[in-house]
């Protein structure tokens, strides 16, 4: 299993690496997660669970994970 935590302000470049990185460990397993408060726009405070819905558009606009999970079969 690989772990990984991301910056979610980062680039799709360096959203690519990140991936990349992931990609190379060969695992079958691959978790990753934001560094806390970085899915935060503007600095917000994280009430009432604000944060955690702020990653799902983040990681649906990185392109390794939409390719990763349209691979995948039943």
């Amino acid at each position: 299993m690989s772990r990984a935590v991301w910056d979610g302000q980062s680039t799709a470049a360096e959203f690519a690496a990140d991936v990349k990185a992931m990609e190379a460990k060969g695992t079958t397993v691959n978790y990753s997660t934001f560094k806390k408060g970085s899915t935060l726009a503007g600095g917000l405070a994280d009430a009432h669970g604000v944060e955690h819905n702020s990653t799902w558009p983040i990681a649906y606009t990185i392109e390794g994970v939409r390719e990763w999970i349209f691979q995948q079969r039943k």
